[in-house]
């Protein structure tokens, strides 16, 4: 969202309260490690349910959006 590093990130669930507030977490709420995200990540990159609802709500935001994707910008990397 941020494109934040995992050091960055870190450093804002502990010292950035939208982090907290986003998350639905107290002040008290400050345990996390850099194990329990990696661990996070994994569980969330290999998941084929969470991979389906990716999906599907991409799905559905081009429709509701009624956006063409016959054509798409290329940037410089594609040139």
């Amino acid at each position: 969202m941020q494109d934040l590093t995992d050091e960055a990130l870190m450093d804002s669930f502990r010292f950035d309260m939208r982090f907290h507030d986003a998350l639905g977490l107290t002040l008290d709420d400050t345990d996390l490690t850099i194990r329990t995200l990696y661990n996070f990540r994994e569980r969330v990159v290999g998941s084929a349910a969470v991979k389906a609802m990716f999906v599907e709500v991409t799905d559905q935001i081009i429709a509701k959006l009624k956006l063409d994707l016959s054509r798409q910008r290329l940037g410089p990397v594609h040139n």
